[in-house]
């Protein structure tokens, strides 16, 4: 998947790189706008590069909640190489994954912190109107806004409701999002994190399928967009747990090679006893 990305720089040594798939991301907003645009009577080029700058603000959340994950990693010593932005989000990817279930719990959490972090500076500094937030939200999600609701968001409040989105959604308990590794750590606080991973992907993939079924047939504006999402959720818990427990085995057969090179040992005489010559 590395040898498909595209390093753009770095920040705070951190390397920001974006997976070749993203622009296809891009390329369908982007149409999407250029037809929305087109049926209205618009310009579908400005259509475009609307829906297009859309998906580039919505990044920027995006890449600050994985540096929330990076910063947390650094504190517990977890060297942070690349930032990588994916079509379904992004992605820091750190040296290792720590056993300790209270560091992967501080780090997983620090994602959502960031987005939350968000909304609290835009309280502070624009007034908070939920009715148009709120009204959004339901639209989001499928649900029916009363008619003569307020639905036209500002700035401030499209940057609420995007993170509001984001931080919530992260904490759906659905391995290996954040949620999902929240619970691993809880469970791994009292399980072997072999069973942990386990338990919490078998969680995951339930609430994946829930999840898919919810998208197709609940009718939500992003639905195809939202079942494959949970798809790719669905097989990379699948995936994950899948290397854990290979990594968990290769680990216990070195163990075991150690205990035996350390019980077939033999201990040399510092001097060896005069021989007789004839």
């Amino acid at each position: 998947m590395l040898n498909w990305s595209i390093r753009l720089f770095r920040v705070a040594g951190i390397q920001l790189a974006v997976h070749s798939t993203f622009f296809l991301l891009l390329a369908y907003f982007a149409w999407e706008g250029w037809q929305d645009a087109s049926s209205v009577g618009a310009s579908g080029l400005i259509g475009a590069l609307s829906s297009a700058s859309s998906v580039l603000f919505l990044f920027i959340f995006v890449i600050m909640h994985e540096f929330g994950h990076a910063i947390a990693a650094r504190h517990y010593g977890i060297a942070v190489p690349q930032i990588l932005l994916l079509p379904i989000g992004g992605m820091a990817q750190m040296s290792a994954i720590p056993r300790n279930p209270w560091q992967e719990f501080v780090i997983t959490i620090a994602g959502p912190a960031v987005n939350f972090a968000v909304i609290g500076v835009m309280m502070i500094f624009a007034p908070f109107h939920t009715e148009p937030i709120m009204a959004n939200l339901r639209e989001f999600l499928g649900l029916q806004v009363a008619a003569g609701t307020e639905t036209d968001l500002h700035w401030p409040q499209l940057i609420m409701l995007i993170n509001l989105l984001m931080g919530c959604f992260n904490l759906i308990p659905v391995f290996p999002m954040d949620g999902g590794r929240m619970l691993r750590a809880a469970l791994a606080s009292r399980l072997p994190y072999v069973k942990a991973t386990f338990i919490a992907a078998t969680i995951a993939k339930v609430l994946a399928v829930v999840g898919i079924l919810l998208a197709l047939f609940w009718f939500t504006p992003a639905r195809y967009q939202t079942a494959i999402l949970f798809g790719f959720i669905y097989f990379a818990g699948q995936t994950e747990y899948r290397m854990v427990k290979r990594r968990e085995e290769e680990d216990e057969r070195w163990r075991k090679t150690l205990d035996e090179l350390h019980a077939r040992t033999i201990v040399l005489p510092s001097e060896l006893p005069p021989q007789n010559t004839p």
